[in-house]
């Protein structure tokens, strides 16, 4: 739940000329060795000026309204803070665009109760400018998957990248012109994994890894994370790194090159992507068990080299949003050697002892 507040300082402007959304609108809060947030604002500039960022703060509440702590960005310092959310920070008039949350991590002793974000804006180029700020509240709630997952591949795994602030997964501009254009209105990924098999000495792959064929995790199989029955597949795309840009409005799942839908009721559903042309196992309408083979790795569609993507999601129209994934039982390696993952969660640049349901 989310509620939107606009305040203005002194010399305020006659009439707001920001607003700001939060996407999606129910903020989730995934549960690991931290806490986290994966949400966006979506700013829109409807007045005559160039909108700048100078600050965002948030200030954090439990549930009896005590402040729990507080974080923000701005203009102080010779390298301030607020430019590290460039060139997200500046907003040309009639512009919409994306804002991703900066404060997207708390420790767990921390009560997320009710979270109150200022974003204080400036028009650019006026002498002595107005500043105005927008609060929004933001309310999050803890989410665990009704269908327990199992790791889709098995074996020692790294998680290339997953949807840590900095990964390409989290940063999916879905206000880009360019995506727009093609009928791209949130962040279904916004959760999601890129698993990469490797080899006994945790290489990627042998020689230059040009071949796909040189890459250990090339082929490997790939396994429903949980029951459910499959919604969509396909698998004759050719492994080459390629899609069409232009099937997007018809079809979001295109960029994915081959995939296999799951739905695990719930609004539930898994998406294993840019799997082997030709190893897709099963079709529209199969019922599937968790741990059942359904494809092989490889690099179909949006894919730089044979990786296995995963997202856990609430549909496959447009549309539809990422949600927290856990997998139980998995290791992560942590100095000399391996871990409980807390609540099975993992993230970017993790290693994982990923073993089936035992």
């Amino acid at each position: 739940m989310l509620s939107l507040l606009l305040a203005f300082a002194a010399a305020p402007l006659d009439t707001p000329t920001v607003q700001v959304r939060v996407a999606p609108a129910q903020v989730w809060i995934e549960e690991g060795a931290s806490q986290y947030l994966n949400f966006d604002f979506v700013v829109r500039n409807t007045g005559a000026d160039t909108m700048d960022v100078t600050r965002i703060e948030v200030s954090v509440y439990d549930e009896a309204g005590g402040l729990q702590i507080r974080k923000l960005v701005n203009q102080n310092g010779p390298s301030p803070s607020v430019q590290t959310l460039a060139p997200m920070r500046s907003f040309a008039p009639g512009a919409e665009g994306l804002i991703f949350n900066p404060f997207f991590e708390f420790p767990r002793e921390v009560r997320l109760a009710r979270l109150k974000y200022d974003i204080e804006l400036q028009p650019r180029g006026a002498e002595s400018p107005a500043s105005s700020v927008v609060s929004v509240t933001v309310e999050p709630r803890p989410y665990q998957p009704r269908t327990p997952l199992a790791m889709p591949v098995h074996g020692r795994v790294l998680v290339w990248d997953g949807h840590d602030f900095y990964s390409h997964h989290r940063r999916w501009d879905f206000a880009h012109p360019v995506l727009r254009e093609n009928c791209i209105t949130s962040n279904p990924g916004r959760y999601s994994y890129d698993f990469v098999p490797l080899g006994a000495d945790d290489s990627l792959h042998t020689g230059d890894g040009t071949s796909h064929a040189q890459w250990h995790g090339w082929g490997a199989e790939v396994r429903a994370p949980a029951a459910g029955r499959v919604i969509a597949a396909t698998g004759a795309e050719p492994d080459n790194g390629e899609f069409d840009i232009s099937a997007l409005c018809a079809n979001e799942l295109v960029m994915y090159g081959n995939y296999v839908v799951i739905d695990h009721g719930g609004g539930e559903m898994s998406v294993l992507a840019h799997l082997r042309q030709g190893s897709v196992t099963v079709r529209p309408g199969d019922d599937v068990r968790q741990g059942q083979a359904v494809a092989r790795v490889g690099s179909s569609g949006s894919s730089l080299f044979p990786h296995l993507h995963y997202q856990l999601v609430t549909g496959v129209e447009h549309g539809a949003e990422g949600l927290p994934s856990y997998f139980p039982g998995i290791r992560v390696r942590r100095g000399s050697g391996w871990v409980a993952a807390p609540n099975g969660q993992t993230d970017t640049g993790d290693i994982i002892d990923a073993r089936g349901p035992q």
